[in-house]
């Protein structure tokens, strides 16, 4: 598992904002991947969507 997201703002200013994972199996080799955008939201909320989404597809 990997992910990651982004966003060009901070805990006061929006920006919109990526994210994305992978799957991969117990070789390393990848099963799924995707990536998305989101609207203004900061760093620490793109971590937390980026979490949610990867969850929610698990």
């Amino acid at each position: 598992v990997g992910i990651d997201g982004s966003s060009k703002g901070n805990l006061i200013f929006f920006f919109l904002s990526s994210f994305g994972g992978v799957f991969k199996n117990h070789l390393g080799n990848w099963i799924e991947g995707y990536v998305s955008s989101s609207d203004f939201t900061s760093n620490t909320n793109a971590e937390l969507l980026t979490i949610f989404h990867h969850l929610s597809i698990a």
